[in-house]
């Protein structure tokens, strides 16, 4: 049985992944100023949207929760913070935000 989202939803997903391989080699784990982070996306959702969870992986090898995030059906960032934001700008369905705002904002990742 597969997993299924809207189109754009996936785009933007895609542009995540691309992201994470640019950065790491993996699909789902990237490199920022403050540490290394990765994403797992979660259930199947009704609407065609994507969630998930971020994580970043601590010195001692161990993985922290961070904060969740969701892909709309249309692409766009619903909730999300740098790799996110910058895989919906790749994809024309956001601006790109930059490691200083997130800090600024006082968000992680």
């Amino acid at each position: 049985m597969g997993w299924s989202c809207t189109r754009d939803a996936g785009v933007t997903h895609d542009a995540m992944i691309a992201i994470c391989r640019e950065s790491t080699g993996s699909s789902n784990e990237w490199a920022q100023r403050d540490g290394r982070f990765f994403f797992e996306t979660g259930d199947e959702q009704a609407d065609g949207s994507i969630v998930g969870e971020v994580y970043r992986m601590t010195s001692t090898g161990r993985a922290r929760f961070v904060r969740n995030f969701k892909i709309s059906p249309d692409g766009r960032i619903a909730e999300g913070g740098y790799l996110e934001r910058c895989a919906a700008a790749r994809v024309g369905k956001g601006e790109k935000i930059s490691e200083r705002e997130i800090e600024r904002k006082g968000g992680a990742a």
